[in-house]
């Protein structure tokens, strides 16, 4: 799957750089979310300011304005807040999921690299026979045991 180490940095770094992309769009949401703040307050401030300079309302008036106001501001601050959470809860899925496919072409990349390790490896040549597990303590003193009395009975227990 990867030749190299460098075509899987390479690799790696298509993932870097979209986290990075990620994290842009992160700050350009929150810049743009204190920049509505900014615009809905500049433009209340600005319709109060006529409200109170220009002395064609009762003082009653005036006060029931601001408020009016004020309720509207703060409904329009609350909808860009919303609209704020909406776009980060988006952007840290989209965060997430990178950062999953990341780690899941890291793994990929490792076992692709170990397979390659693995059939690169030059095995000894075999010995013709195969390989057996060395049998247990008991069944070689067993054998040993037989072998003696075998040996014992042919050799040593002749009568002359």
């Amino acid at each position: 799957m990867y030749d190299d180490y460098d075509d899987y940095d390479d690799y790696l770094d298509e993932y870097n750089d979209e986290l990075d992309w990620i994290a842009d769009q992160e700050q350009d949401a929150f810049d743009m979310y204190e920049e509505k703040i900014e615009e809905i307050d500049e433009y209340w401030d600005q319709e109060n300011e006529y409200i109170v300079s220009s002395g064609i309302y009762t003082p009653d008036e005036v006060r029931s304005i601001l408020e009016e106001h004020n309720r509207i501001r703060e409904s329009k601050k609350r909808e860009a807040r919303e609209d704020y959470q909406l776009e980060r809860e988006q952007l840290e899925f989209e965060r997430q999921m990178a950062e999953y496919d990341r780690e899941d072409a890291t793994l990929l990349a490792e076992e692709a690299r170990r397979e390659q390790a693995i059939n690169s490896y030059q095995t000894p040549p075999q010995p013709y026979y195969s390989y057996q597990q060395r049998p247990s303590l008991l069944k070689r003193l067993t054998a040993f045991g037989g072998a003696y009395l075998l040996m014992k009975k042919l050799f040593f227990n002749k009568k002359v």
